[in-house]
Parts: structure tokens; sequence; C-alpha cells
């Protein structure tokens, strides 16, 4: 047939040329295959699958012809980039998404760092000015001792009930603050 080696893009045909030769010179290999971009009749290069086979003369080994067989691959070739490239695009999504997730973790964590510092300053401002009047001038600076000594989450623990209107049910319940105050010196609400 016509001689194709023309069509051949200049950055494959080194390759292409070591296909056919490998093929002419070596006995004991009748086929190959290879992949190069071959020019289409509009001039753009696509990508082709050749698998090229040999025939040899029974006699003296020599190639009589070569037979080739080609198929366009261009589409499979962009598909697989396509595939190669939503991979990326997702695994890259994903990795976005647990670094917002960790961000929002941060968040969460730094403003109920921050709430609850205020939040006990708060509830224990409230106690003071509601319940402040009752106590005497010893038990008033004891309680505010006891306030700074008790632990994070005696304070945390006394300042629901205080939101909540509630006393609690005995001393052991939270330390040393309710030992403070004398029986009866705060008033008992129950509800919501």
């Amino acid at each position: 047939g016509p001689d194709s080696s023309g069509l051949i893009h200049p950055d494959d045909y080194e390759k292409v040329h070591e296909s056919w030769n490998e093929l002419r010179h070596n006995h004991d290999r009748d086929q190959a295959t290879f992949t190069c971009r071959i020019q289409h009749k509009n001039g753009e290069y696509r990508w082709f699958e050749v698998t090229a086979k040999a025939v040899r003369d029974p006699v003296t080994g020599a190639v009589r012809e070569f037979i080739a067989l080609s198929r366009d691959i261009n589409n499979r070739l962009q598909m697989d980039t396509l595939r190669k490239e939503q991979e990326r695009l997702r695994v890259e999504l994903q990795k976005e998404h647990e670094l917002s997730e960790v961000k929002s973790n941060l968040m969460r964590t730094l403003s109920h760092e921050f709430r609850t510092p205020l939040t006990l300053i708060m509830t224990s401002t409230d106690f003071l000015d509601t319940y402040a009047d009752r106590l005497t001038p010893e038990r008033r600076q004891a309680l505010g001792r006891a306030l700074l000594l008790a632990t994070p989450e005696e304070r945390s623990a006394w300042g629901r009930d205080w939101r909540h209107g509630l006393r609690p049910a005995s001393d052991a319940d939270y330390g040393a603050m309710w030992r403070l105050l004398a029986p009866g010196s705060m008033p008992v609400k129950r509800g919501p």
C-alpha cells in the first residue's frame, strides 16, 4: 500500500520506525503493537493503536509484507484523561472537606473555650448580686475565694443550677461553695 510514514506525528516517528525494524529483523517476533499519533485528513493528529504482523517467506524467513490494523483510540485516551482528572478533583474535594471539618471543630472548640470562662464570670457576678445582701462580709469573702478555688467542673455545674434557679440536693453535690452558705439562705425553685 501507499507509504503512510508522512502522516505519523514527528514526536512518534522514531518509536514507530523502531517497531517496524524490529519486526523486519527479529525472526522470533512476528507481531508488534504500539501507539502513535497519525494525522487525520482534517490536519488534526489523533491517537491510534497499531497492531502490525510480519508475513514471512516460509523458506527464507524474509518479510514479504506487513499487515497492519489501526484503531482510533483518541476518544478512549481523552476519557481516561478525564477520569483521572475527575479522580484527582474528587480527592482534592475530599481533602478540602476534611480540612473544613478540622477548621469547624477547631472553631467550635475555641468558641467553647472562650464562652466557658465568660459564663462562669457572669454567673458568679449574678450570684453575688442576687445573694450578697444575705451574707455576712466574712461569708462573702469566703464565697469569693471558693469561686476562685473551685474546679471548672464545679463552677460549670453551679452556673447551670443558678441559670435554672435550682439549689443542689446536698452539700456533697457541689463541694465547698455550698458549705459556705447557711441552710435556707438560697431560695429553692423547682421547675424549668
